[in-house]
């Protein structure tokens, strides 16, 4: 759960430059420095973006290699790779996720549709149409006005909060 600002770490600068990074002595580069007191048994990391097209997904460190050796390029190379399959495996997740969720809320739509026809008095039909967006909207509370301009203020037709349902419990 740890939240860094982007372009006040070395993962942010990774993150807001968009480029991989190889650092073979944090204390000698004078970008990272202040970042190195403690924080690295071997003072070698890298760093990289996990990025599709221009943008960045988030950012991939490694740092303290065994053997208090240092990070070469073909490190990086390799992390870079990784790294580049890894943003395409998430993007292609989060894709997927989008395009499910609107099949969902196609279908309940679609269903929503087809059940209306059939219903025959408000109550049943705001029932229908709450449990219908239920389905694809995190809903705690709904509440259904009615209006007759020449007879009365707003009414509430049908409200629910916390599965507790009631019409015309409230009236303006």
């Amino acid at each position: 759960k740890t939240r860094v600002k982007v372009g006040d770490s070395i993962a942010g600068y990774v993150a807001k430059n968009g480029e991989a990074l190889l650092i073979q002595d944090i204390s000698s580069d004078p970008r990272f420095a202040k970042f190195s007191k403690g924080n690295y048994e071997t003072k070698s990391l890298i760093s990289v973006p996990l990025k599709i097209k221009d943008r960045v997904l988030g950012v991939l460190n490694l740092s303290d290699p065994q053997h208090g050796t240092v990070f070469e390029d073909n490190d990086l190379r390799l992390l870079a790779t990784f790294a580049s399959q890894a943003a395409i495996a998430i993007d292609d997740a989060e894709n997927f996720e989008q395009l499910s969720k609107k099949l969902n809320e196609f279908a309940v739509l679609y269903q929503l549709a087809t059940e209306i026809t059939t219903v025959d008095n408000s109550q049943d039909m705001t029932d229908l149409i709450y449990r219908s967006l239920k389905q694809i909207i995190d809903i705690d509370f709904a509440m259904w006005l009615s209006w007759n301009e020449r007879s009365e203020p707003l009414v509430v037709n049908y409200w629910e909060r916390y599965g507790k349902k009631d019409a015309g419990a409230l009236r303006s």
